[in-house]
């Protein structure tokens, strides 16, 4: 499919441009899902809940590293018997 250039005010594509760029930024606020005073109160909601359950904590951070150890573990030894 063809498109044909039509010429354009250069005033009409600087408001374009500027449009855009102003989408690109809201998108950018959606992609990320929050504005900031948002993020804000979710992060304090986590340090509260982490100051209040340091066990949990402490427990799933346990299960996560020993995890990352038997993959490097399993990665090393897939090099091993590749090499």
């Amino acid at each position: 499919m063809e498109h044909k250039r039509k010429n354009q005010n250069p005033v009409a594509l600087c408001d374009i441009l500027e449009a855009t760029i102003s989408d690109l930024i809201n998108l950018q606020t959606e992609v990320n899902g929050m504005n900031e005073k948002a993020k804000q109160a979710r992060n304090a909601y986590k340090r509260e809940w982490n100051r209040k359950n340091r066990d949990k904590v402490k427990k799933h951070q346990e299960a996560y590293w020993e995890k990352k150890a038997r993959e490097a573990e399993a990665e090393k030894g897939e090099a091993i018997a590749e090499g």
